[in-house]
């Protein structure tokens, strides 16, 4: 499904964006890993969305097949829907 993801600096942004990649990709098949996002990461659910969908479009998720991609994305931009849903419900 993936090889190690690495992005050409070594530093501790990358890692944290090959974290994020990596973990999307692990959880995929169970469609998130939502209650997880904010321990792991320290990151509310919409901005881990917002940072995923970034991220599927750098080179580096290349490695990712494009099957998991595209199923990631779908549910990226779900996820940032119902959140924007829920934020107008608020107002």
């Amino acid at each position: 499904m993936i090889s190690r993801i690495s992005f050409a600096e070594g530093n501790d942004v990358n890692e944290y964006r090959t974290e994020i990649l990596e973990f999307a990709v692990r959880w995929a098949p169970y469609n998130g890993g939502d209650d997880e996002i904010l321990p792991t990461f320290g990151l509310s659910i919409p901005e881990y969305y917002r940072r995923l969908v970034a991220l599927l479009e750098t080179p580096e998720a290349g490695s990712i097949d494009r099957r998991t991609r595209e199923h990631l994305r779908i549910r990226c931009g779900r996820r940032l829907r119902a959140d924007n849903e829920r934020s107008r419900l608020c107002l």
